[in-house]
């Protein structure tokens, strides 16, 4: 697409006040952003003047590598012609600031986290060297562990009536979820009781609405409260009745539709907003974030502080992906702003983060939000809304799909998803597209070689065969071009892409797929945990963690084949000796493993990728090689920027096991797959074919009903699903609210999201298209492709033997297995003279100077008891200018082994790298030792920079630094060697490769 198109030029020019653009699915929005933002530059706009903001770290990263290649291809051609903007535009090339949201907000925060504590009114303050916890796994288990103290503290205040405190102790996962959804609405509790801004009455939703909402709804089916139960206001009493013999004109009196509307929940909103301001508290107290505390953060530094907020501001904002922002987001870009240069792009039709809190209102109804939250934030938004130029404009034009395509993707906007679903859509919101590539001179291969299909199998058992037939006979059939550079090219599997709305379906066709020979790549959100990966890893880290943990050593023995009466045998009835007799009983190669493995219990990944590399896990199966490599990266990301213990990432293992957690497996596709993945996991790319399946009842829409024990939205407010009652004995029972049924009743089955989805995963088809489903199709079905239609059967084509190659991702990096001493840690290699095995004061005591040498790196708190720790903060003082990374893993091949080990600090110059290792020996008895770790770390430094290294061992005691001269490659290569061979002989001579600073 090298020019623009009027709209897309209108958008490039007007760089000044408030935009929205709909960019509807292959409208070019990208390289529109683009030029718009080149636009600016060649005016003489600073670019630390422009701000590009999006979602992703992937979307940010291309993003900017994308402008930075316009520019400097642009701003070549503008210096050649002697256009001054060229320079203009190669000078900013490497100033280009974009971001995530996350991201930026981080910074805000972490740049003045003594602000936190001044809105928030907290004794406490954040830490510049706060931790950010990625894992929701994590992050619930912290949240349910605070709740529990929370509980021991402040429950007996909450005792009276309704005993809130009992009944979220078994709901802890959905008070978390809460605390998350109001944090989006910007709904933030204060001290003494309050709400910031307008959140008190904001939290209790809108009651005159909630009754007119029930009032029309009234009826049989509003009063329904189980199966064959209605509530029935029976002389004022209330009563739950048998439905039937009721009245089939049965209508709850107003009275009871304001008793459930105006429920009193003045307690229940007391005891939230006391759990909401005491987790933000405790969580600065710790010094720990997640996402969503970083968001309600940010807003709160900006909003409290105009310093932050002069820091911070710039003149122009682009938001990409405007329809996945919350209320809160959208204040934040509001207040960044100099002035009111915002131009928000999306398209609400994509918009299918709603489990996130994204809210596609923020780009329907722009101009209304906009206007609305200026007035409410007021002077911290330094411009008026009325003084500002005010356009939306919508790109019409289609440069990925054919009509035959986007037609059938459009209908999906106002399926049905049941009988008496009726689609709302706002008027003029939906832009109609004209494919592009129905014009030109290659309009004709096009409209020749486009279409999309329906099908739909006679049973369940048929229906992934029925796709596997379909995928052989787009390759096979000779019916199916594909146009590439203006030709016609047969398809390949490489060209197909099929989208399920489930996990489940995912899987299915893909064990279908490789039955079947087809070359396949599964790409989606899978229990990773659950895999046989994920279970022998959680094995194995029970086992080192305690050498008694029976469930550990029974998972492992299993699966090394032993059985169950010989595993027995090694328990025994009753070990009266403890772990030591229990391992005495064992293998002895998986007591040797347990002994090798021990010494990498600080470091995770090192860990994980032993334990990987012992059972030869991903040798022969790679969907387990990327289930290795994305636990391990799961792990490392869990951890990253903080310290773990082994018992940390055993829970992190458990409660992602017990909880069914999903993570994304991240694989290099090749080009010769099918790729099979969620239609959440779709949006952004594109195929040349795309098969979207289990368009069935129930599976697409999904008809999963909210089973949350407390929830929010804002018209009903915050509401229970249960209540404590008490009996005429006295005894408490806890039941179901009929309140809370009555406006679950109320509440309409939402498919707008569902149909967003739909549309997102048909406009992913560039020429070819099946719609697919199981045996009883959805309405979405019926509605897109006519009732009872179904198309030809696919004709099943045999897969040549030369086309059955499934080697389509890259292995993990596993190291191969073959004996324990393929992996070796550098202390192997450390040769300690008689007696000087520990010259220093103990293991546990190095192990705390370690620790605190970390925290300090990473700019927290520290043991400051301990006596090392002002000569740790004088050495990392004296490294000014360096990046620093501590605790670092390091690998260094040598021949067929590899050599593991951790470097203590690695300080990067740019220009040249500095490692130093913390001692606390007291003497220099194991010097020749420590050169040779320090030689390995120098090698494997090498192989990170190509860049002069330097490496000194610390001696904490004495205060001084000894600069090592490493071992020659082949030195080393000598003495693994002679470890491997069992041959290693102490050297008594002393080593001279040292001299002190």
């Amino acid at each position: 697409m090298p020019g623009l198109n009027e709209r897309q030029r209108e958008i490039e020019s007007t760089t000044d006040g408030l935009m929205v653009v709909d960019a509807g699915p292959g409208t070019g929005k990208t390289h529109t952003i683009t030029e718009r933002y080149i636009n600016l530059i060649k005016k003489d706009v600073s670019a630390a003047e422009v701000l590009m903001v999006t979602f992703t770290r992937n979307s940010a990263a291309e993003m900017r590598d994308r402008i930075r290649r316009a520019m400097i291809k642009k701003g070549n051609e503008l210096k050649a012609a002697g256009d001054p903007a060229g320079t203009l535009l190669l000078k900013a090339r490497d100033e280009i600031r974009t971001s995530t949201f996350d991201a930026f907000c981080l910074r805000i925060v972490l740049g003045s986290p003594e602000v936190v504590s001044e809105f928030f009114g907290f004794g406490e303050t954040l830490s510049r060297g706060a931790t950010l916890v990625e894992n929701e796994t994590l992050n619930r288990e912290y949240f349910s562990s605070f709740y529990a103290e929370f509980s021991k503290e402040y429950g007996h205040l909450y005792r009276t009536g309704i005993d809130y405190p009992a009944i979220m102790a078994d709901g802890t996962g959905d008070l978390y979820d809460l605390l998350v959804r109001l944090m989006s609405y910007g709904i933030i509790p204060l001290d003494d009781d309050s709400w910031f801004n307008d959140g008190g009455r904001r939290i209790l939703g809108d009651e005159k609405l909630a009754f007119d909402v029930l009032a029309e709804k009234n009826g049989k089916d509003l009063a329904l409260i189980d199966g064959d139960k209605i509530y029935a206001d029976t002389e004022g009493k209330g009563l739950i009745t048998a439905r039937k013999g009721v009245d089939k004109d049965y209508a709850l009196s107003e009275g009871v539709l304001r008793e459930v509307a105006e429920e009193d929940r003045r307690n229940l909103v007391y005891f939230i907003r006391h759990v909401y301001y005491e987790y933000i508290r405790q969580s600065v107290r710790d010094n720990r974030l997640t996402f969503s505390l970083v968001k309600i953060m940010a807003f709160a530094v900006l909003y409290q502080s105009e310093e932050v907020r002069d820091q911070n501001s710039v003149e122009y904002m682009m938001v990409d992906e405007f329809q996945d922002t919350d209320e809160l987001q959208l204040m934040i870009c509001l207040m960044l702003l100099k002035k009111g240069n915002l131009c928000a792009v999306g398209d609400w039709k994509q918009g299918i983060y709603g489990f996130r809190n994204a809210s596609v209102n923020n780009i329907l109804y722009f101009k209304e939000k906009v206007r609305a939250m200026i007035d409410s934030l007021g002077r911290r938004v330094r411009f008026a809304f009325g003084d500002q130029p005010f356009k939306e404009i919508s790109l019409d034009r289609n440069y990925r799909s054919t009509t035959a395509i986007l037609d059938p993707a459009f209908k999906a906007m106002e399926a049905r998803g049941s009988e008496k679903d009726v689609p709302r859509l706002k008027e003029g919101s939906v832009t109609r597209l004209t494919p592009d590539k129905e014009e030109g001179e290659s309009a004709e291969l096009y409209l020749n070689n486009t279409a999309t299909e329906y099908w739909y199998s006679d049973s369940k058992d048929q229906e992934y065969s029925d796709l596997v037939d379909r995928i052989t006979e787009y390759v096979y059939s000779g019916r199916y071009s594909i146009v590439e550079d203006g030709k016609l090219r047969q398809p390949t599997f490489g060209h197909i892409g099929v989208l399920f709305r489930t996990v489940k379906d995912c899987n299915l066709l893909y064990e279908e797929a490789e039955r079947r020979h087809i070359p396949v790549f599964l790409q989606g959100d899978m229990e990773i945990m659950s895999s046989r990966p994920g279970k022998l890893a959680l094995a194995w880290l029970r086992f080192i963690n305690d050498s008694g943990d029976k469930r550990g050593i029974a998972a492992i023995l299993v699966h090394e084949g032993f059985r169950m009466p010989q595993i027995r045998k090694m328990f025994g009835d009753e070990d009266t000796e403890g772990s030591k007799g229990l391992l005495s009983r064992l293998p002895q190669y998986l007591v040797d493993e347990r002994d090798f493995l021990m010494r990498k219990r600080r470091r995770p990944n090192d860990l994980l990728t032993s334990i990987f590399a012992f059972h030869r896990i991903g040798e022969d199966d790679e969907r387990e090689a990327d289930m290795a490599q994305a636990i391990i990266n799961i792990v490392s990301s869990s951890y990253d920027g903080s310290l773990i213990t082994l018992p940390d990432i055993i829970r992190l293992f458990e409660e992602d096991i017990e909880q069914s957690t999903r993570y994304g497996i991240d694989a290099i596709l090749g080009t010769g797959a099918v790729t099979i993945q969620t239609m959440h996991k779709s949006k952004g790319l594109q195929y040349p074919i795309v098969i979207v399946g289990g368009i069935s009842s129930g599976r697409m829409p999904s008809t999963k009903k909210d089973t949350s024990l407390v929830t929010y939205d804002p018209v009903f407010g915050v509401r229970c699903r249960r209540e404590t009652v008490s009996s005429p004995g006295g005894v408490d029972g806890v039941v179901n609210s009929w309140r809370f049924k009555v406006i679950s009743n109320a509440r309409e089955s939402d498919y707008d999201e569902e149909r967003r989805l739909l549309f997102v995963s048909m406009s992913r088809a560039e020429q070819y298209m099946t719609v697919a489903s199981g045996p009883k199709p959805s309405k979405f079905y019926e509605d897109i492709a006519g009732k009872d239609f179904r198309g030809d059967r696919p004709k099943r084509y045999p897969v040549p033997e030369t086309d059955r190659s499934n080697r389509v991702t890259e292995d993990p990096v596993i190291p191969e297995y073959r004996t324990r001493r393929q992996n070796i840690a550098v202390h192997d290699l450390m040769v300690y003279k008689e007696g000087a095995e520990d010259p220093g004061k103990g293991k546990e005591y190095g192990n705390r100077v370690h620790e605190a040498a970390q925290q300090m790196v990473l700019g927290k708190k520290c043991d400051e008891t301990l006596e090392e720790v002002p000569r740790i903060r004088e050495v990392l003082n004296g490294l000014g200018g360096a990046v620093f990374m501590a605790e670092l893993d390091c690998a260094l091949p040598v021949g067929d082994v590899t050599v593991r080990g951790t470097i203590d600090l690695l300080a990067d110059f740019g220009d040249h790298i500095e490692i130093h290792d913390w001692k606390t020996d007291v003497d220099r008895r194991n010097l020749d030792s420590y050169i040779t770790q320090l030689s390995v770390y120098y090698h494997a430094a090498h192989g990170f920079r190509d860049v002069p290294v330097r490496c000194f061992i610390q001696f904490l005691h004495d205060r001084e630094a000894v600069e090592v001269r490493p071992l020659t490659m082949d030195e080393i290569e000598e003495k693994v060697e002679a470890y491997c061979t069992q041959s290693l002989v102490v050297d008594t001579e002393s080593d001279t490769r040292t001299h002190t600073l």
